[in-house]
């Protein structure tokens, strides 16, 4: 069985032993929860005076949906901002030397640097699961649907985390690496939104 990648692991120790991390969960999964709360509460307004299943079924795949679409938010916000100090951020404290005359490869420091930042990923996808599943009350969403948006959302944040892993290895600067990254997913939002417009 081949071992864990070393900086896989060391990745994972600190980010995962870093205040911050839980401090981003923990406020992640808090607007989540308010959006959640607003979806629920407005959903409550629409069945004022009876239950309709066809309308309840509407609710439930709106809530549904509107959470996806903030999950989706959230997911372009945060993770161009936890990857493009990756490589350059090592390079700033000067511990990008130490790694490279190691035994380990270029190719295994970036792939290791790629997966860390893809399991704190995970880890926000998997802790948004309970809240999504909250539109099964209302019906309208089946489970393979529900499985079709997370795994949307987990291509969107590998595509995410790749571009701004690339900005990291180029850029001299965290500052210059994080506008860097946070650019190039302002224009793929832009563009995706731009070309449903046109299909609409």
């Amino acid at each position: 069985m081949a071992s864990l990648n070393p900086v896989l692991r060391r990745e994972l120790k600190e980010r995962m032993r870093s205040r911050v991390t839980g401090f981003v969960l923990t406020l992640y999964l808090g607007v989540l929860a308010l959006v959640l709360y607003g979806l629920y509460s407005n959903a409550q307004h629409q069945q004022f005076g009876g239950i309709d299943p066809l309308a309840t079924a509407n609710v439930g795949r709106g809530m549904f949906e509107s959470l996806l679409f903030a999950v989706l938010l959230l997911v372009c916000f945060l993770v161009p901002g936890y990857t493009a100090s990756a490589i350059v951020g090592e390079r700033e404290r000067e511990t990008l030397i130490p790694m490279q005359v190691t035994l380990l490869s270029p190719r295994s420091i970036v792939i290791g640097k790629l997966l860390a930042s893809l399991a704190y990923l995970s880890l926000l996808v998997v802790a948004t699961i309970p809240l999504l599943a909250a539109s099964f009350l209302f019906g309208g969403v089946t489970p393979a649907e529900m499985l079709k948006g997370i795994g949307m959302v987990m291509a969107t944040g590998v595509v995410l985390a790749s571009l701004s892993l690339l900005v990291s290895t180029v850029a001299r600067r965290v500052q210059t690496a994080t506008v860097m990254a946070y650019g190039l997913t302002l224009i793929l939002l832009l563009g995706t939104f731009a070309v449903y417009g046109f299909e609409v």
